[in-house]
């Protein structure tokens, strides 16, 4: 997978976080796919925190 798809990853799940109509399991997991991206990418003051990971990324 390529840095490219990363950067889209980090895109579709700060949108899908952002409409807050989801559940909380279902954001737990986004926000955990988003922290693995940001991990993968070397991010990592991006995987800090949950409204940080928001402001930051």
């Amino acid at each position: 997978m390529g840095k490219r798809l990363y950067s889209d990853a980090i895109a579709c799940c700060i949108r899908a976080i952002s409409q807050n109509s989801l559940s909380d399991s279902d954001k737990w997991v986004l926000f955990s796919n988003l922290a693995h991206v940001n991990f993968m990418l070397g991010n990592y003051r991006c995987g800090r925190g949950n409204q940080t990971l928001l402001d930051q990324c």
